[in-house]
């Protein structure tokens, strides 16, 4: 998020630059024994691991790699070198070389102006990895709906099991426990984090578990039923690859029409 878009609201600009300064660059700065100077800074990247126990790693100016998309003056050619005079205007940055599951910010000057963007998600490889998974469990649950209604069933909890879990680690937090998966998921669509169904899905596919698992009586969802659910639930992994950033990794299986 550059600063150009944040004129709208100023205090919030402000105040990101100001932490990005205050808590991470300038005791960089003093740690390293060089003149706090915020006018010496043309790059900054902050990294956020999963890890909690790991600190922060402050790269500045050379050591920040960034990427950035530009709005070039001119048409330029492949291999031709670009200086500031051909950048109109940077659409976006982003770290190169750090590892997926790291959250980040990142500052840049341009001719005098400052750029800020961030993604502060983690876990983006693993709750792409996750949401994989996820997929093959609907893919196995579509293929064997009409001849095994049972086995699909629990094919689709999982599926929908594991949308929440991969939402999860993009917050860095985690569970082995169901009860808990739902009750996260159930707070998330109170702070309309989640689409307000998405937890009734779950709760609907938790209540047909026993009975598709371990023959507990009959299954309550009809064959029409079923088939839309299995839309639902591609919703509820599509949404959760957005939401955590795997969507914009292109890692996810792309979902077939139901």
């Amino acid at each position: 998020m550059e600063d150009r878009e944040l004129e709208a609201h100023p205090d919030f600009a402000a105040n990101l630059l100001e932490q990005i300064f205050c808590l991470w660059v300038e005791p960089e700065l003093e740690r390293r024994g060089l003149p706090v100077d915020r006018s010496s800074i043309r790059k900054a990247l902050v990294t956020f691991s999963p890890d909690q126990a790991q600190v922060p790693v402050v790269a500045i100016n050379e050591e920040a790699e960034l990427i950035g998309s530009i709005r070039a003056t001119r048409d330029i050619q492949a291999g031709e070198p670009v200086t500031e005079d051909d950048v109109a205007e940077i659409e976006g940055l982003e770290p190169a070389n750090i590892d997926p599951n790291n959250g980040w910010i990142a500052y840049a000057v341009l001719r005098g102006q400052g750029f800020i963007q961030f993604d502060l998600r983690y876990n983006k490889e693993r709750a792409s990895q996750v949401l994989g998974l996820a997929s093959e469990y609907v893919t196995a649950a579509e293929a064997c709906l009409k001849l095994s209604p049972r086995p699909a069933v629990d094919n689709l909890y999982s599926a929908a099991e594991l949308s929440v879990h991969a939402q999860m680690f993009g917050t860095n937090s985690t569970t082995k426990q169901h009860w808990r998966r739902a009750k996260w998921l159930d707070a998330w669509a109170e702070l309309k984090n989640v689409p307000a169904n998405h937890p009734t899905i779950l709760d609907q596919l938790h209540k047909e578990r026993a009975a598709a698992r371990y023959g507990d009586g009959q299954l309550s969802l009809t064959p029409d039923e079923l088939l839309s659910m299995i839309s639902h639930v591609r919703e509820m992994i599509s949404f959760a690859a957005r939401r955590t950033g795997a969507f914009d990794k292109g890692t996810l299986p792309t979902p077939r029409d139901s």
